[in-house]
């Protein structure tokens, strides 16, 4: 039997959808899709896709995703995503990726921290034996993560309130990942409509689902901002995010 292919790459063109706000370039959720889709496809070919999993009780569920981008990719730009899993422990796996501009240059670094649900309990559990192997140390880490943790936001006021569709649920039921990031720029305060995005750190918490009342905060951090969704009358916390950004360049 021939050993997996533990490093994987994906083509893809940046559609008109995959923009929207900062004029012809792709948004942070069109990135977070993209890199979602490209894990997906890899897990397909090793046998572990969400699809896979969900046939023995367990779910993926994403922790953490920390992305460094040099510039957003162009609409119509043909850009190249490169992953691998790069390390585990007992409980969570790493998922690196780098992406490559159609100049063949290094636009965007990201790592990703992954976990398993067991569908049964809904509880958090040990990664299951047949994901052993699974992994490839050899690459370097597309980037070092900036902290141990994102630090938390402590929400004041009544934040921007947010209406959970049923359009934005993923295959396991719950809220898909790449929204979350969406719903925390959605309390930016208007100055940073000036700005450019140089990286996202974010910690997925909890899960959301259909008919959860979300709200978005943002507050000052050094050198951006920080984020916090929370759902609920007792605003439970169940993501929390930290941004970068720099004046455009010319500028």
């Amino acid at each position: 039997m021939n050993a997996p292919r533990l490093i994987h790459e994906e083509h893809f063109r940046v559609r008109v959808y995959h923009t929207g706000g900062g004029g012809p370039l792709a948004n942070l959720p069109a990135l977070f899709d993209l890199l979602q889709e490209s894990a997906g496809l890899h897990a397909g070919t090793l046998h572990v896709s969400a699809p896979d999993l969900l046939r023995q009780g367990y779910a993926w569920v994403l922790s953490r995703l920390c992305l460094r981008l040099a510039r957003f990719p162009a609409l119509g730009e043909r850009i190249l995503v490169r992953t691998w899993p790069h390390m585990r422990d007992q409980y969570a796996t790493r998922r690196d990726f780098l992406i490559f501009g159609e100049d063949g240059g290094e636009i965007v670094q990201a790592a990703s921290s992954w976990v398993v649900l067991d569908l049964a309990t809904r509880k958090l559990t040990a990664l299951p034996p047949f994901l052993d192997g699974l992994w490839d140390t050899t690459p370097a880490p597309a980037l070092d993560l900036p902290s141990k943790t994102v630090p938390r936001l402590k929400p004041g006021g009544a934040g921007t309130a947010i209406l959970v569709r049923r359009a934005d649920l993923d295959i396991n039921g719950h809220v898909n990942n790449a929204r979350f990031p969406e719903w925390c720029l959605e309390s930016l305060p208007e100055e940073a409509l000036d700005l450019t995005l140089t990286q996202a750190d974010i910690a997925f918490r909890a899960e959301c689902r259909l008919g959860d009342a979300v709200a978005s905060h943002t507050g000052p951090a050094e050198g951006g901002w920080l984020h916090t969704l929370t759902k609920g009358p007792e605003a439970a916390e169940f993501c929390r995010m930290r941004t970068w950004w720099a004046a455009p360049a010319g500028r």
